[in-house]
């Protein structure tokens, strides 16, 4: 019986030698939101609604993640919007995390920073759960939440189509008396959400083989008016 020869590995047939990913953070500390200089690659701009929902989550749950700042431009690389709503009320100290990158690198963060998370898909039952157990005292952050259960795929696993919750052309006829109503600000839209209490629903899309999600609008005009008189009532004793 021939005796096996052991194959010496060449370098070029090792496994290739994975180096730990460097820490580029130096530093932290509290810093007046006053000394922070926004950057000037900040390609973000701030809607009026994303605004108000972050400071709701600030006033409901407080400071969670710090922000970044490259210390050496002196620009912050992420949380430009916590540093201004920081500012506006008159917060003496924020929390910073310094990292120490080239101008470079700063502008590779602030493109791919929050935008790889954004690419993340949703487990549906795992969301819908988490959305049905977490309520929020502050109305501002409803336009999150509501935005994140539209974008759950309601569509079942054996791919058969479910009939829509709320069918507006069996519920609005002719007959019916009935009233639109039409909202150009998300705060008022937002509390009647909440006095009315409407659920999300799902309903079968007009092109076949979709389906979409959102907020069931049809109302019977009793349950409304008892829910307003209800919410008045809620007012008046506080």
């Amino acid at each position: 019986m021939k005796k096996k020869i052991p194959v010496k590995k060449s370098a070029s047939m090792s496994a290739p030698k994975v180096h730990p990913w460097k820490n580029q953070i130096v530093r932290s500390a509290e810093v007046s939101p006053e000394k922070l200089l926004a950057s000037p690659f900040n390609w973000r701009v701030h809607q009026k609604a994303q605004t108000e929902a972050m400071v709701g989550i600030l006033d409901e749950l407080g400071w969670v993640q710090k922000i970044i700042v490259n210390e050496k431009t002196g620009h912050i690389v992420d949380g430009h919007l916590r540093v201004q709503e920081a500012m506006r009320r008159e917060e003496k100290t924020v929390p910073v995390d310094y990292i120490s990158v080239s101008k470079s690198d700063e502008k590779k963060i602030i493109v791919t920073l929050n935008s790889v998370g954004a690419m993340a898909k949703a487990k549906p039952d795992i969301l819908e759960s988490l959305l049905n157990e977490v309520h929020f005292e502050q109305r501002s952050v409803d336009p999150v939440l509501a935005e994140l259960a539209a974008s759950i795929d309601l569509d079942d696993a054996g791919g058969e189509k479910e009939k829509p919750e709320v069918a507006f052309t069996e519920e609005l006829l002719e007959e019916h008396n009935f009233v639109v109503l039409y909202f150009d600000n998300s705060v008022d839209w937002l509390n009647l959400l909440s006095i009315l209490d409407l659920p999300t629903v799902k309903a079968l899309h007009a092109r076949d083989g979709f389906m979409s999600a959102g907020v069931g609008r049809v109302v019977k005009g009793n349950e409304a008016i008892a829910r307003i008189q209800a919410a008045k009532e809620v007012r008046r004793k506080k």
